[in-house]
C-alpha cells in the first residue's frame, strides 16, 4: 500500500498496489509511509503526515489581538497629544512626557537638577516674558507671585498639573477600551469589537476633554 502526497502536499488518499496497477497515476508523488491518522488536514512534511487544519477563529482572535494593540496605541498617542498640546509620534510625546515630568518636580522643589534649572530659566527668558506670565497664570485661575522665575515655575506646575488630569481622563477611555475589546474577543463577539474600532476611527488628532467624554460614553454603550 502506498499514500498519495498531492502536489499542494495534501493528503490524496492511500491505495492498494493491485489499484495502483490499474489506475493512470502519471505525475503522482507516492510514499510508503501510509497515513493512518485522524488529522482534519493531513499533509505531507517532507517526512511525515502532519496536521494543517487551522481554527478560524484562532485566526481571527490574533488578528484583533493585534488590532487592539494598534488601537490603544493610536488612543496613548492622542491622549499625550491632547493632554501636553505637542504634536509627534508616540515615542517622542513620551519622551516629551517624561521631561514634563521632571520639569515639574525641579519647579515643585521635588528634586535639584542643576541642568534642568538653567534650561528653565533660559525657556522663560526666549519665550515668557513677565507679563505674559502675569495674563497667562491669571488667565488660569492662578495668582502670580515672586520673581519671574517663581512665576515660570508656578506655570510650569499648571502646566503639569492640568496636562496629568487630562491624562488620567484619557487612561480611563483607553484602559476600559483593551480590557473590554478583549472580553469581547473572548467571546468571540467579532460585532461589538468592529463597533469599537470605528468609534476609535472617529477620534480627531486634537481631542479636548468634552470630545473624550463623548467618545467614552458612546463606547459604554455599545
Amino acid at each position: 500500500m502506498k499514500s498519495r502526497i498531492k502536489d499542494d502536499n495534501r493528503y490524496g488518499g492511500t491505495f492498494t498496489q493491485e489499484h495502483l496497477d490499474v489506475k493512470d497515476i502519471t505525475g503522482w508523488t507516492l510514499t510508503d509511509t501510509i497515513y493512518t491518522g485522524s488529522f482534519l488536514a493531513p499533509v505531507w512534511n517532507g517526512s511525515a503526515w502532519v496536521e494543517n487544519y487551522t481554527n478560524p477563529n484562532d485566526v481571527k482572535v490574533e488578528q484583533y489581538e493585534e488590532k487592539i494593540k494598534g488601537y490603544y496605541t493610536k488612543l496613548r498617542l492622542r491622549s499625550l497629544q491632547s493632554s501636553m498640546d505637542k504634536k509627534g509620534d508616540y515615542e517622542y510625546l513620551q519622551q516629551q512626557e517624561r521631561e514634563y515630568e521632571n520639569k515639574y518636580k525641579v519647579a515643585n522643589g521635588d528634586i535639584v537638577d542643576d541642568f534642568l534649572m538653567s534650561a528653565i530659566e533660559q525657556e522663560m527668558n526666549r519665550k515668557w516674558p513677565e507679563s505674559l506670565l502675569d495674563s497667562t497664570l491669571t488667565d488660569a485661575g492662578v495668582t502670580p507671585a515672586g520673581t519671574q522665575l517663581d512665576k515660570m515655575k508656578q506655570l510650569i506646575i499648571l502646566k503639569h498639573v492640568t496636562s496629568q488630569l487630562r491624562l488620567n481622563e484619557f487612561k480611563a477611555f483607553i484602559i476600559d477600551f483593551r480590557t473590554q475589546c478583549r472580553t469581547w474577543i473572548e467571546s468571540l463577539d467579532y460585532d461589538k469589537i468592529d463597533q469599537a474600532f470605528s468609534l476609535a476611527d472617529t477620534i480627531p488628532e486634537e481631542l479636548d476633554m468634552t470630545a473624550a467624554q463623548s467618545i467614552y460614553d458612546n463606547f459604554k454603550l455599545i
